[in-house]
C-alpha cells in the first residue's frame, strides 16, 4: 500500500493538465476548492491500487476528440499487479479475471487482457474511482464529483459517443450526461455479477 500526504496529492492533481494537455478544458471544470478538498480527503489514506503513476493512465490513452465509447466500471482491481489504471483491463500476459473473462467471451472479438484493441478503436476505459483504498467506498465518494464532471464533459464535447455503464454503481453516473448531448447510453450488469446476468443481457448486441 502507498500513503501520500495532502501536499503530494495536491501536486498530483495540479500536474494533471500539464501531463495531459488535451484534457486541460476538462481540468478547468474542476474548481480549485475541489482539488483542495480531494487532496485533504485522500491524504494519509492507504492506496491499495493502482500505483500512483497509473491513476490517470486513461487520459494518456485518448484525446477527447478520439473517444467513440466510454466504459465505466467501479474501482481498480485490488491486486496491484493487475490494476493498470484502465477499467477491467489487466496486463496482457496475465490470466483473465472473472470480469474480464466474461467480457472477452461475450464480445466475441480478438482482444487480449489489456483491451488495447478497444483503446485503439476509441474506447475510453475508466472507473468511477481511479483508486482503491483500505476504506470501503471512501474512494468512490471522494471521486464522485471528478467522475461526474468527466461524464458531463465527454457527453458534451464528443459527438455521438456511447456510454456503457457496467454495474449498479456505474449506472448512477448516467444522470450526469449533458442534457443537450446526443450520447447513447447502455446500462449493463457488472461482468462479475452472479447468475450469469452479464451474459443474459447479451451485452454487445446492444452496442
Amino acid at each position: 500500500m502507498v500513503k501520500l500526504d495532502e501536499k503530494t496529492w495536491m501536486g498530483i492533481l495540479r500536474s494533471f493538465s500539464k501531463e495531459h494537455p488535451e484534457w486541460a478544458p476538462f481540468a478547468r471544470t474542476l474548481p480549485f476548492e475541489y482539488a483542495v478538498d480531494l487532496a485533504r480527503e485522500m491524504a494519509n489514506t492507504d492506496i491499495k491500487s493502482p500505483t500512483i503513476d497509473k491513476i490517470f493512465v486513461p487520459f494518456s490513452d485518448l484525446r477527447p476528440s478520439d473517444i467513440k465509447a466510454v466504459i465505466l466500471g467501479q474501482d481498480p482491481y485490488p491486486d496491484i499487479e493487475m490494476a493498470i489504471g484502465r477499467a477491467f483491463a489487466i496486463p496482457a500476459n496475465k490470466t483473465p479475471t472473472i470480469s474480464l473473462r466474461n467480457i472477452i467471451h461475450q464480445c466475441g472479438s480478438n482482444v487480449d487482457c489489456s483491451l488495447s484493441k478497444w483503446i485503439d478503436q476509441g474506447v475510453f476505459l475508466i472507473n468511477a474511482s481511479p483508486v482503491l483504498t483500505d476504506t470501503s467506498m471512501k474512494e468512490t465518494q471522494a471521486w464522485t464529483f471528478f467522475t461526474a464532471k468527466l461524464i458531463k464533459f465527454i457527453s458534451e464535447q464528443c459527438d455521438d459517443v456511447t456510454f456503457i455503464f457496467m454495474g449498479k454503481l456505474a449506472q448512477t453516473y448516467c444522470k450526469y450526461i449533458g442534457t443537450n448531448s446526443r450520447a447513447r447510453v447502455v446500462n449493463l450488469p457488472h461482468p462479475a455479477a452472479r447468475g450469469g446476468q452479464f451474459a443474459l443481457a447479451s451485452p454487445f448486441d446492444q452496442i
